[in-house]
């Protein structure tokens, strides 16, 4: 009696609740961490910009020059992204096989709208519009600055799940879906790729399970913490 979760004060009950999201963030920071430090090198993604054209590629024809800056693209089905980093751009199109992409670039003060259609490249195994990005800032990893990068990667890769999240929403990407069986296959996939592969994919799994539980959906902890907000302020 009075140690049961609905007894004790709403602020400790909101603590046990987000405990087991908390644990998915720090194991997610500890592994991006320690495999960045064992790897000795941390590239930030260079800005979503043009560094290069490539010579009678679809990019070319479409009127992309070097130096234009991505500030939109919007696929067929209309969902779009507004990206901050090139990286940001390559996962947006990793599961684009051919359809049009509209982009709005800013050139010269300007804003411009192109419309390309990626062309599958052999060399690449993949659909490209044939655009590079600018170089990428490479920086040292050592013991004392792993864990500022680990925070960098989590930053990152939370941004692109919860974008993911939000498009899932609003009925895009669900065709991308996978279950048990999907998790397994790649599971198998990056531990054949080594040991820093598959940690990789532990961290990524985790801190996904960790942003999901967050939704504020009743049979989550998100949604319990919220219900238990309301409670406060309801006085019952």
């Amino acid at each position: 009696e009075g140690r049961r979760l609905n007894d004790i004060a709403k602020w400790k009950k909101i603590i046990v609740l987000l405990a087991g999201v908390f644990m998915n963030f720090m194991l997610a920071w500890l592994i991006f961490s320690l495999t960045l430090l064992h790897t000795g090198a941390y590239a930030d993604s260079p800005k979503a910009m043009v560094g290069s054209v490539m010579e009678n590629s679809p990019a070319e024809a479409a009127g992309f020059e070097a130096g234009d800056v991505i500030v939109r693209i919007t696929k067929e089905d209309g969902n779009s992204v507004e990206p901050e980093t090139y990286l940001d751009m390559q996962v947006f199109l990793a599961d684009n096989e051919g359809g049009q992409l509209n982009y709005s670039i800013m050139r010269n003060g300007e804003l411009l709208e192109l419309t390309v259609t990626p062309e599958y490249m052999q060399e690449y195994e993949s659909y490209l519009i044939g655009i590079t990005g600018p170089k990428a800032e490479v920086h040292n990893v050592n013991l004392l600055n792993c864990w500022l990068y680990g925070l960098k990667e989590i930053r990152y890769l939370s941004r692109i799940l919860i974008t993911t999240l939000l498009a899932l929403f609003r009925g895009y990407g669900l065709d991308q879906l996978s279950g048990p069986v999907g998790i397994y296959n790649a599971t198998g996939q990056a531990a054949s790729m080594g040991i820093a592969s598959f940690l990789l994919l532990i961290g990524e799994l985790s801190l996904n399970v960790g942003i999901f539980n967050l939704l504020p959906l009743p049979v989550l902890d998100g949604g319990q913490v919220v219900i238990t907000v309301a409670e406060g302020i309801a006085g019952r």
